[in-house]
């Protein structure tokens, strides 16, 4: 009998494969996405109209113009003229970088690239120079569209022989540097995470920009670290989706998008069954999915069947999220649960919900499939900052999860109100606080110590709103869209496609319902808040028999709720004993962003920790994270967990694995440079293999059964005639046996290889 492993490809070279139907409708998905932003989507910000964030329309639609009308297109051209001589700003990098080197030869690309090269290496023109690609800063997402770019123009520059403006660095400095950070950032990714995690408003923006740099770099190291951060981008991307939206918390997120961010348009290009349009167009959150539809990238096979919810359910994953510079891992912890119908997950995080830089933070969110139509939706938090979308981290928000249960509590303590003053003082922001040594101004100062100008729109604000001890700011409400409600015996009931929900409230008798709104209201120093246990037709049969199950078989212990560290305790449908306390006391950081203060010099990255905010206020009245025990045991939430893992998706020191239940898929950073594996997980005929190019040589190195033959093959291009055998066959022996072979004698620009197993 003749095995055939998995592909396995040299690092560099490694491009995944889908089936030829899978790949069918990624090509058609793909030319309805070129369609509509080649010629229905409009918007301003074109070269020369001004707008805001110009590039990050006017590139997509030329890219997409360029593939779907090829280089001689002449709406694409005239952009590319138009855009060679204004202000860059990060947006501008990748689509900019993907028609340079996608369409070398179009008229006014070949006419204009040194010039375009030439204004980026020499970007530190004082009027521009927060926004150069070499060291400007801004959220992850900025940078990552200004470094990862910024590799491929330093080697396109270094190529064409562009020269430096005197006293600046030269292109071949800044290929260096580029690669340091390009080479750091990655290994740290897969170690820690993102910052922005499963943000679906800025994932797009992430990936596009290692998409451009994976399918252009010539350094086969860069390319796989730029694979090995897609890789992961992709793995976080379809746990997270389910009809491809986005369930779970977020940083930076929208908690109801109605499927029109960023992250829901890259999963259905990469993830849907279908070879439709996505159900919207609406707005322009597309637009950074057309560089992953020319990209030569496809995401793991295992990952479509975790996007599309086709692997183990009833399966709870606990992952973490590192601080926003990466500097601390595992700051943040969660929850996620995949149930037969529904996904739901809950961030467990330190944030103070004081700054804007907590303010788009989504606590946490479930969706609920249905087979018939939109899926439902599900979040909450209290009404601090928000009454009518619950987007944002409140400071006086804390929340549980144990599978397919959720508590949600707000408490409002008495001296908010002064609370509120003295952080504020401290931001420097508000209305009647000092604003000459609060964080806003610190921070300024030393951007002016770094750029030798202020920053043009100091991020640093005050963003807790209106009163914080309102009626408002003591409300917390889940919202419900999608899904129908009843009210019976003090609970609100919901279900949607065979997914029930019940709610009860801690504080009133029940909760208060309005419009898609469910709420509990508590006076100031007393609990309020909601508990949602989630159930299924697969289990109970019957919304009825599912309402029967909760009225005899939950219990909601309430009689602790005021006591001075309030506590409730909980008996869940699946018999679990939940036993909650709302932590009154602790500490806590604002996410960091770069918006702190401390350094004065100019970095090409920002993963260290002398950035420092204000020494933020602790002790009573600054909890941030509840306790509490599982059938008498503590969760822990102050030791490390691992970026991913659950049943299929883990994430630990530097090695990401996707399976299946009988193959797997692995990414290991643990190193210099990433290796990329494929293995089963059942039998032992087929061999553990690692590929590594050392000295121009390709380097097999797999494991052996005695007995076994092993012939090495390789291919060109993948086609079932083109597999050539490469050496002699090997016989195992049980040991590890080495391959190697010179690339030199291989032909074409890339290659790939399988090795053929024959038993004995």
């Amino acid at each position: 009998m003749l095995l055939l492993l998995p592909f396995l490809l040299l690092p560099f070279l490694f491009l995944p494969l889908l089936s030829a139907d899978e790949e069918a409708l990624f090509q058609a998905r793909s030319a309805h996405l070129f369609d509509h932003v080649a010629d229905v989507y409009n918007a301003t910000g074109y070269p020369g109209t001004g707008g805001t964030d110009p590039g990050k329309f006017f590139w997509p639609k030329t890219v997409a113009r360029f593939e779907k009308y090829g280089p001689e297109d002449a709406l694409a051209n005239q952009w590319v003229r138009d855009a060679s001589t204004i202000n860059t700003f990060h947006f501008y990098f990748p689509g900019l970088a993907a028609t340079l080197f996608g369409w070398p030869d179009a008229p006014e690309v070949a006419n204009r690239t040194d010039l375009i090269l030439q204004r980026i290496i020499d970007s530190t023109h004082p009027a521009r120079l927060q926004y150069n690609i070499w060291t400007s800063e801004g959220t992850e997402n900025h940078v990552y569209m200004c470094r990862a770019p910024g590799y491929l123009f330093a080697q396109l520059a270094v190529e064409r022989g562009i020269t430096a403006a005197p006293g600046q660095p030269t292109p071949a400095e800044r290929l260096a540097q580029m690669r340091t950070w390009v080479m750091e950032t990655s290994a740290l990714i897969l170690r820690r995470g993102s910052a922005e995690w499963d943000s679906d408003q800025y994932a797009a923006y992430n990936a596009q920009s290692w998409i451009v740099l994976f399918d252009h770099a010539t350094d086969p190291d860069v390319r796989a670290a730029a694979r090995a951060v897609i890789d992961f981008y992709a793995a976080s991307l379809a746990l997270k989706t389910t009809q491809t939206l986005q369930s779970g918390p977020k940083q930076r997120g929208v908690p109801n998008n109605n499927g029109r961010s960023s992250a829901d348009f890259l999963a259905w290009l990469w993830f849907s069954e279908s070879d439709q349009p996505p159900p919207t167009w609406q707005g322009s959150e597309h637009l950074p999915s057309v560089l992953a539809a020319v990209s030569a990238y496809r995401p793991p096979a295992i990952s479509l069947a975790l996007a599309r919810k086709q692997l183990e359910r009833n399966a709870t994953y606990r992952n973490s999220k590192p601080s926003y510079l990466l500097t601390r891992p595992s700051e943040t912890k969660e929850i996620y649960h995949i149930g037969e119908r529904y996904t739901m997950g809950t961030a467990f995080d330190i944030h103070g919900g004081w700054s804007n830089a907590s303010w788009a933070i989504v606590s946490w969110k479930a969706i609920v499939e249905n087979t018939n139509g939109s899926p439902g939706v599900l979040w909450g938090n209290g009404g601090q900052k928000s009454t009518s979308h619950a987007r944002g981290r409140n400071p006086y928000d804390q929340f549980v999860q144990h599978r397919g249960t959720l508590i949600q509590m707000t408490r409002i303590p008495t001296d908010a109100a002064h609370i509120a003053q003295e952080v504020g003082e401290l931001i420097g922001d508000t209305v009647g606080h000092p604003t000459g040594d609060g964080w806003r101004q610190r921070f300024q100062t030393d951007f002016i110590a770094r750029f030798g100008m202020g920053h043009e729109n100091n991020p640093v604000k005050d963003n807790v709103r209106g009163n914080v001890t309102s009626a408002n700011a003591r409300r917390s409400t889940l919202f419900h869209p999608g899904l129908s409600r009843s009210v019976s015996d003090n609970i609100v009931w919901l279900q949607l496609d065979g997914t029930y929900a019940a709610v009860r409230s801690i504080r009133q008798a029940a909760p208060t319902t309005v419009g898609n709104a469910v709420s509990d209201t508590a006076a100031l120093g007393q609990l309020a808040g909601i508990v949602v246990e989630l159930g299924t037709e697969e289990t109970y049969g019957s919304f009825a028999a599912f309402q029967d199950a909760v009225l005899t078989q939950t219990a909601l212990d309430l009689n602790h709720r005021d006591a001075a560290a309030p506590r409730i305790v909980y008996t869940t449908l699946e018999g679990d004993v939940l036993d909650v306390t709302f932590s009154t006391s602790g500490e806590w950081v604002e996410p960091d962003f770069d918006w702190n203060y401390g350094v004065t010099e100019q970095r090409v990255g920002f993963n260290t920790e002398d950035w420092i905010q204000p020494s933020w206020p602790s002790g009573e009245g600054h909890g941030r994270r509840a306790v509490w025990t599982v059938n008498g045991e503590p969760v822990d939430l102050e030791g490390e967990w691992p970026v991913h893992d659950g049943p299929n998706l883990r994430q630990a020191d530097g090695v990401l694995t996707l399976n299946d239940g009988s193959e797997a898929y692995e990414v290991d950073f643990s190193e210099d440079t990433p290796v990329f594996r494929t293995y089963t997980l059942t039998g032992d005929t087929s061999p553990e293999v690692s590929i590594f190019l050392v000295e121009g040589e390709i380097q097999l190195a797999f494991t052996s059964v005695n007995g076994t033959i092993y012939q090495v093959q390789w291919s060109p291009d993948l086609e079932a005639a083109s597999w050539q055998d490469l050496g002699t066959p090997l016989s195992g022996d049980g040991n590890e046996i080495i391959f190697s072979h010179p690339l030199s004698g291989l032909i074409g620009d890339q290659h790939f290889f399988r090795i053929a197993v024959t038993p004995n």
